[in-house]
This record gives C-alpha cells, structure tokens and sequence, in this order.
C-alpha cells in the first residue's frame, strides 16, 4: 500500500482497498471522477496520520490480545470493549485489519456523520439538536464513551445486519428505530441484544 515505518502492504491489497472504497462513495451518489478524488483525499489523511503516529505491529489485533495480561493500558482498553459485549474474535478482526483499512474505514463514516450534521446545522438547528437528529437517522461509531458510540469492532456485523434486516422488511425497521432515542439504542436493543437479528428476520421485531 504505502512505505512507512509502521505499516507493510501489497501493491494488490491497496488496489482492492481503491476499488472498494470508491464504490462505498459513489454509492452515497457520487459519480466515478468525484469519488476518486474523494478516495484519494481520504488515503492521504490516513496515510498522514499514520506516519505521524506511532510504529504499530502487523496483526496489532493480535499484538492487542497477546500483551493483555502484562500491559495495564491496553488491558483497560479491552475491558472496556468487553464490558460492553465486544469478543475477542470481533477484537481480533477489526485491529488485525491493517492501519489503512481501519482508517479508511472511520474516514468515509466520519464523511457521512460530518454530511448529515451539517444538513441540521443548516436547516437552521443549534449544534446540540444537529448532534440529535444525526443519532436518530445513523449508527455513530466511536473509539471511546461507548455509553454513547458503538465500538469499531462491531462496525462489520452491524452495517450487514442492518442490511439485511431492512432487506427483509424496511417499513417496519423504521418503525421500531422511531421508537428509540437514537438509532444505537435501537442497534443494542435489537441487534446487539438478540446478536442474530439475520437469521430472525422479520419476528426478530416482535
């Protein structure tokens, strides 16, 4: 993907990482040309922000699990996940991703979160309202406050689950989100609680 200190890639892995990218955007309803400008801007804020970070080890989800016991810092990070229901193959899959991937991946949420909240801001509501409607409309990821955000590790199961849910029956997804504070209290009730929502589907509502 790139030479950095912390990060060793294949030419092919970045290429797929492009292609996929590229097609989340212009799947947000961008033409080609504008999300490959988009991409590129994204690539290289992460890049940036690697080289400036510190030297991570490949398959740092496994690094993370492996030095649990002995490093107090990295046992309170993992508590906290645990605490919360995230297991340790969901730890093991999304840290052992390499730091492009992840970066990538939290860019193009952010993009959607920052697009949604100024659409408020500009319909006229206060940063506070904006903030509110954002997490009644979409799942907000966080790598803290999980009291609030869901966790990165479980961004994979919850955007399928979701998917297939409202495959299944759209309608009454809607429904029951309306019923909620916010679309994460709805995604812990009904898919973190449940935990198989997919193969519930529909009476999963019930």
């Amino acid at each position: 993907m790139f030479d950095i200190s912390n990060e060793k890639t294949t030419a092919f892995s970045e290429k797929e990482l492009e292609r996929e990218i590229v097609q989340t955007i212009i799947a947000k309803g961008f033409d080609e040309n504008k999300a490959k400008k988009i991409y590129v801007e994204l690539l290289n804020d992460v890049k940036r922000k690697i080289a400036a970070g510190p030297p991570l080890p490949n398959n740092f989800g496994d690094y993370l699990l492996e030095n649990e016991k002995t490093n107090r810092t990295i046992r309170q990070m993992l508590a906290e996940r645990r605490s919360i229901g995230v297991t340790e193959q969901e730890i093991r899959d999304w840290w052992n991703k390499s730091a492009l991937e992840r970066g990538l991946v939290i860019k193009c949420f952010e993009m959607d979160l920052k697009s949604a909240f100024m659409l408020f801001r500009v319909s006229g509501l206060s940063y506070d309202e904006s903030g509110e409607h954002v997490r009644k409309i979409m799942t907000v990821y966080g790598e803290r406050d999980f009291n609030i955000n869901l966790p990165y590790e479980w961004k994979d199961k919850i955007d399928r689950l979701l998917l297939e849910a409202t495959t299944v029956d759209l309608e009454r997804v809607e429904a029951e989100v309306k019923l909620y504070p916010s679309v994460n209290d709805y995604v812990r009730d009904k898919i973190i609680g449940k935990n198989d929502l997919a193969i519930q589907s529909p009476e999963h509502f019930n």
